[in-house]
């Protein structure tokens, strides 16, 4: 699919933010637009976007979000390669893999309804299938309260509440542990990780059991607080991936995102 004229202008429009965008936006509706704005992203992926949310609108404005992330995964993405993708929210990473390196197999983990839509949607766009898992990953398996954010930043979304976030409405989703469902068939072990859950990353590491350890695990990319480099082995990430042999640097962002996290990349010693 090749974005539409309308499209190519209306994202034009907002990563220079031009004045009057959501009037302009709203105008093209009249007219048959769709609410959503079809944008190519600086791998060639395409996105149908919501310039309400969050995620999208950085997409919409400099071309990717949390480019540092796929980055850091391509280097270990050869044909034999088995992406897990915990945590997708619309798809960005796993569609993006997907059209890039269509041999690798990508397992795209997302719980929220709503977002499982826009990733099939998504990979429709760009002629390519993920595999969904439409569950949660976690250290138990059965059913678990969702804290769902459906305005604003659809990825705050989280098993884990926090204090200070928002949250529209709680839902109940299915949550399995990771190495349940590798022994089940279910899935084959991952060769490359990327989690991004939102405060449930102690618990999906914990959930993996042993598949932390097999060597054919060869990287992890994940968010935690700043500083976790150096945190003690006692660290409920920190810990299990150095037990595990991993070591783990920081990644510059890059684009202009208010985060208070960091991501990292985990690699064997």
């Amino acid at each position: 699919m090749i974005p539409s004229l309308r499209d190519r202008f209306l994202a034009w429009y907002f990563a220079r933010e031009g004045r009057g965008f959501l009037t302009l936006h709203r105008w093209t509706r009249k007219f048959g637009g769709a609410e959503r704005i079809h944008r190519r992203t600086l791998y060639g992926s395409i996105f149908a976007l919501d310039p309400g949310a969050y995620i999208d609108r950085i997409v919409l404005r400099e071309g990717y979000y949390e480019s540092e992330v796929l980055e850091a995964l391509l280097p270990y993405l050869d044909a034999s390669a088995v992406l897990w993708d915990i945590g997708a929210n619309f798809g960005l990473h796993s569609v993006t893999v997907k059209r890039l390196h269509p041999d690798v197999r990508v397992f795209t983990f997302e719980p929220n309804p709503l977002m499982l839509a826009q990733i099939t949607d998504n990979a429709a766009l760009n002629s390519v299938q993920c595999e969904v898992v439409p569950l949660a990953l976690a250290d138990t398996s059965g059913p678990r309260h969702f804290h769902v954010n459906d305005t604003g930043n659809a990825g705050m979304s989280t098993l884990v509440r926090w204090d200070a976030g928002h949250y529209d409405r709680v839902i109940t989703v299915e949550c399995s542990r990771a190495d349940t469902l590798v022994a089940a068939g279910r899935v084959p072990a991952p060769t490359v990780i990327k989690l991004d859950v939102e405060g449930g990353e102690p618990a999906a590491l914990a959930g993996l059991g042993a598949l932390l350890r097999d060597p054919g695990l060869r990287a992890i990319v994940f968010e935690a607080a700043a500083g976790l480099e150096g945190q003690p082995d006692s660290d409920p990430i920190a810990g299990p991936l150095r037990a595990a042999g991993f070591r783990f640097t920081p990644l510059a962002r890059r684009e202009h995102s208010a985060h208070p996290l960091d991501n990292y990349l985990a690699t064997r010693r």
